[in-house]
């Protein structure tokens, strides 16, 4: 089965303490309700977020995203990683650096794969639509987290 990935990185910064930041951003009943393309999320405990993707369409082929995010939150960053089984793998991390007592400086990556059960002709050409689909997906993502803040 083709397996098709795609990484999107930002660096911002939010006019809010780094405990602020650092709370919201690894809030999973935030990050569920913010991810792109979700219809149902669920919190498992209190660090394992099950998410299953609406389902989308490209070249006649059909994907419906599912996996289960791992977290691990430290002192200057959160880290994820998708639980084995799904047909989704995510990794990543969110850092954050203070900036003084109410600016934050956050950089954000995620690498995420996707397994799309379709032909390898049609991978070819499906990749780059579905690469940028990652990024725009993830950046979305973002633009409603800091919304959210």
């Amino acid at each position: 089965m083709p397996v098709f990935r795609g990484v999107y990185e930002e660096t911002f910064v939010v006019d809010v303490p780094l405990d602020k930041a650092k709370a919201h951003f690894g809030n999973l009943p935030m990050i569920g309700k913010n991810y792109d393309g979700v219809d149902r999320w669920e919190v498992i405990d209190d660090s394992t977020l099950h998410v299953l993707l609406k389902p989308q369409e490209a070249l006649g082929s059909s994907f419906r995203g599912e996996h289960t995010l791992k977290y691990t939150f430290g002192e200057q960053q959160t880290t994820w990683e998708s639980e084995p089984g799904g047909n989704m793998r995510s990794r990543g991390h969110t850092r954050f650096e203070s900036l003084g007592p109410t600016r934050t400086r956050i950089v954000h990556r995620d690498e995420i794969e996707c397994d799309i059960d379709i032909n390898r002709l049609l991978a070819k050409a499906l990749q780059p639509i579905v690469g940028l689909g990652i990024e725009r997906g993830v950046k979305a993502y973002l633009s409603r987290m800091r919304k959210a803040l």
